[in-house]
């Protein structure tokens, strides 16, 4: 069986019978103790914290703690029309934020009104 984890909706963000919640990027930090994921009708980045089992499989939704979700962009309504929205594909930069490098560390594409490639920090100093 595979675990469902909900990703929450952000109170204000899009009208649920329009857009029902669409996941659109994912990605674990470097560590591999958190997990990424951009969510496009509400616009939101949510942090879970992660705790993977040492024998590796069957990993379950128990091992995923919600950390915090918060608006990145706009939502997808009438209301937010011509804002930046629509976040999609996240990456991380590969190394350990404060000692490989400074600067951005979560990397995420916009795609409306028009494309944008997005940088924010999430972890480094």
């Amino acid at each position: 069986p595979v675990a469902e984890l909900p990703v929450p909706a952000l109170a204000g963000g899009a009208d649920p019978s329009t857009c029902p919640g669409a996941t659109s990027g994912v990605t674990f930090n470097h560590a591999g103790d958190a997990l990424f994921v951009s969510e496009r009708c509400d616009g939101s980045l949510t942090r879970f914290d992660v705790a993977l089992p040492a024998a590796g499989l069957p990993i379950d939704a128990g091992d995923f703690v919600l950390a915090e979700s918060r608006p990145l962009l706009a939502s997808l309504s009438p209301q937010s029309f011509g804002a930046q929205r629509d976040p999609s594909v996240l990456r991380v930069r590969p190394g350990v934020p404060g000692v490989d490098y400074a600067g951005p560390d979560l990397f995420f594409l916009s795609g409306q009104p028009s494309a944008q490639a997005c940088a924010l920090r999430v972890e480094s100093p």
